[in-house]
């Protein structure tokens, strides 16, 4: 075998690739299962902070191996460091690179999806990519380089694909509150537009905990928050103590589990209020308030306007909006 091929291949950022085969190059540079759930993370649209990426992590990613695998991403010139205007510190953003890695994690999400059990609602952005297609993905990706590079959309009439996908997962942690049998259907109702008319009553999509068994126990809680379940039900349904409970909400989310019930019920209220005519009361007892009273305190102690005040406020926004 001749030297070349023999590992003695130099990558762009001075490491030492095994061999110059193609699949080998793209492995070496892809094939860390942390280093691709990072660029999964950028494909949202956004540069982020260090702190939103350990933070924000699904999988609970180790600080030290973020730090280490940023640097190896960035060395490797998938993702660069940048300055966010009117923000403080660096943020992490994609290269063109880091973006054309997007049509193999769309691969490796219909893999897992088809020999690996995953969760309903975490399906919900793969299954739409892979029902748009190529043209969805490659979509997909102009968007990518308007956000990061500042390249312009070939056609910027055309519906925004991330904004589909989030809308989309929205919509399922909501049907996953109300019937969770059509979790897995949710994908199909995503909207053909993007418009986010009153876009400052819009709820923040439904966040799993980073920790599987906090993320089943999670699920299950958003299905059956109209019961009235408290913490002694997470608890049982995780196969925890109370206290073991608490110690890793606190831990995962810096919050009770008492506290993280409440801002579910309220973030799950606010979009009943500006998406159904439902009456208030009843919108209470969907999730899980035994009296108006409750979800208005609830409301209250979130720092916002009492439920009603929240609808009219929405609706006016929303009015202006489309005329």
């Amino acid at each position: 075998m001749s030297e070349p091929e023999r590992g003695t291949h130099v990558a762009d950022a001075g490491q030492t690739m095994r061999s110059g085969c193609p699949v080998n190059a793209a492995a070496e540079a892809l094939g860390d299962a942390w280093s691709l759930v990072i660029l999964r993370d950028l494909m949202l649209g956004r540069p982020l902070r260090f702190s939103e990426l350990a933070g924000n992590s699904l999988e609970g990613i180790p600080r030290g191996i973020l730090a280490a695998r940023l640097r190896r991403l960035e060395a490797g010139g998938l993702v660069t460091r940048t300055r966010v205007a009117g923000s403080r510190g660096e943020h992490y953003a994609l290269t063109d690179a880091g973006i054309d890695v997007l049509p193999i994690l769309v691969q490796l999400g219909n893999w897992g999806i088809k020999h690996r059990p995953t969760s309903p609602l975490l399906r919900v952005r793969t299954e739409v990519l892979a029902r748009g297609g190529a043209p969805f993905v490659a979509a997909m990706m102009a968007e990518l380089r308007e956000a990061y590079l500042g390249v312009p959309r070939p056609d910027p009439t055309e519906p925004r694909p991330i904004g589909r996908i989030a809308e989309a997962y929205l919509d399922a942690s909501m049907r996953l509150a109300d019937e969770p049998g059509l979790i897995d259907r949710a994908a199909d109702a995503a909207p053909e537009g993007t418009g986010a008319p009153g876009a400052r009553y819009l709820v923040v999509p439904y966040a799993l905990p980073a920790e599987p068994a906090l993320a089943e126990v999670a699920e299950w809680a958003i299905a059956h928050l109209s019961s009235g379940i408290g913490v002694r039900d997470l608890a049982a349904a995780a196969h925890l103590s109370e206290r073991q409970l608490r110690r890793r909400f606190i831990a995962v989310y810096g919050r009770s589990p008492g506290d993280w019930l409440t801002g579910e019920r309220v973030r799950i209220a606010r979009h009943l209020l500006t998406s159904t005519g439902l009456p208030v009361d009843e919108i209470a007892s969907r999730v899980g308030f035994a009296t108006t009273a409750g979800l208005r305190t609830a409301f209250t102690r979130a720092g916002l306007m009492s439920p009603r005040a929240y609808r009219r406020a929405a609706e006016s926004e929303m009015t202006a909006d489309r005329s």
